[in-house]
């Protein structure tokens, strides 16, 4: 049975995306490019987030020497949320992802940033020394439900614009 309301529309988004990752995974595995088309975009889309609007979503951003791969503007213009993508087969628990995003958190002075495959979400939010754990979401473990809750919580575009704002 299907239920036709927001988080049920959008575990949808979920539930396709993991299929996805299922049926193309020897391609996404080692193809970060394919895996964001593929997995990632969709979530950000279903999260509100205007892929085809530079003025809300930057891809490959670049500021002084470095390069984020999504950089979700608020209303006022300035970044509010980084997302660093890798394949589906990457390990995103390494010390050098976890290095990558307090930087990218300071040089952009923000303070949400976001590691994924497509299949596993790692939220950081209120980076500070004493506060570096990631809400870590994974798409094949436990109520996707519950992760569509969260990724909303976090990642809605309706936190950052109104219905006013985007336009046509």
């Amino acid at each position: 049975m299907s239920v036709h309301s927001p988080i049920g529309q959008f575990v949808s988004v979920l539930e396709q995306v993991k299929k996805s990752a299922n049926l193309y995974q020897l391609k996404l595995d080692r193809n970060e490019a394919a895996t964001r088309v593929v997995l990632i975009d969709p979530v950000v889309q279903a999260l509100g987030w205007d892929i085809t609007n530079p003025n809300m979503v930057e891809f490959e951003k670049t500021y002084q020497d470095t390069r984020v791969d999504y950089a979700l503007y608020g209303v006022d213009e300035k970044i509010k949320i980084i997302i660093e993508a890798k394949a589906l087969g990457v390990n995103l628990n390494n010390a050098k992802n976890a290095f990558k995003l307090y930087a990218y958190a300071f040089k952009f002075g923000i303070d949400r940033v976001v590691l994924t495959n497509g299949i596993t979400w790692q939220l950081f939010s209120a980076l500070q020394p004493d506060n570096q754990e990631p809400l870590i979401l994974n798409l094949t473990h436990g109520s996707l439900v519950e992760v569509a809750e969260h990724l909303i919580q976090s990642l809605d575009a309706a936190k950052f614009w109104s219905l006013s704002d985007v336009g046509p």
